[in-house]
């Protein structure tokens, strides 16, 4: 009987180091693909619609872009239907004009973006709820304001650097949306490098 139970001890011990090899595989290669995800979406620069609306326009492909908007560096005019601004990419809150209803956003990639909600609709200071904060990390789609109610108001996202359209261009963003309904969360503006 002892020499029974010594296999087994010994049987169980095997096992357990066979056991413990496999789990230490699976931990390391599960590390890896988690590392190799991350920089991919480190690498991952596309814009993203800010909200459920109507996309109007791209500005900045347009031939015939308005003054104003040639001078405000308009990427996308949307009509927003919605009750929350979400991300348009990921990055860092760097400031919040509540009082202009605008929030500035550095992304990942380096390009500082504002999104500005139109003051005659709404106003950030009466009709909603700021959810981020200055210098605060938001990942694509994180809310960024929620509104007390449902709103209909236009809505832009702005390009603040680099400083010109052709830079911004010639980093390799094209649109991927075409005017018409879009939802929160589409790609809006591509990075063809990625």
């Amino acid at each position: 009987m002892n020499e029974f139970m010594e296999k087994v001890e010994n049987g169980l011990k095997e096992a357990g180091e066979d056991i413990k090899e496999g789990w230490d595989s699976a931990k390391e290669s599960f590390e890896r693909l988690a590392a190799d995800e991350n920089a991919e979406l480190a690498a991952y620069h596309d814009l993203f619609t800010w909200a459920n609306g109507t996309l109007l326009a791209t500005p900045y492909t347009d031939k015939e872009i308005s003054e104003k908007d040639k001078q405000m560096k308009t990427l996308a005019v949307m009509l927003l239907k919605d009750q929350t601004l979400v991300s348009p990419a990921a990055g860092t809150i760097e400031r919040i004009e509540p009082e202009q209803n605008t929030i500035l956003l550095r992304t990942d990639g380096g390009q500082l973006f504002a999104i500005k909600v139109c003051l005659s609709a709404v106003s950030f200071l009466n009709d909603a709820d700021i959810l981020v904060d200055v210098d605060q990390h938001v990942t694509a789609g994180q809310p960024l304001v929620r509104f007390h109610k449902p709103i209909e108001a236009k809505s832009k996202l702005l390009l603040l650097e680099p400083q010109a359209f052709e830079l911004f261009k010639g980093l390799g963003y094209t649109p991927a949306a075409k005017p018409g309904d879009v939802h929160a969360q589409e790609i809006l503006i591509t990075d063809r490098r990625a």
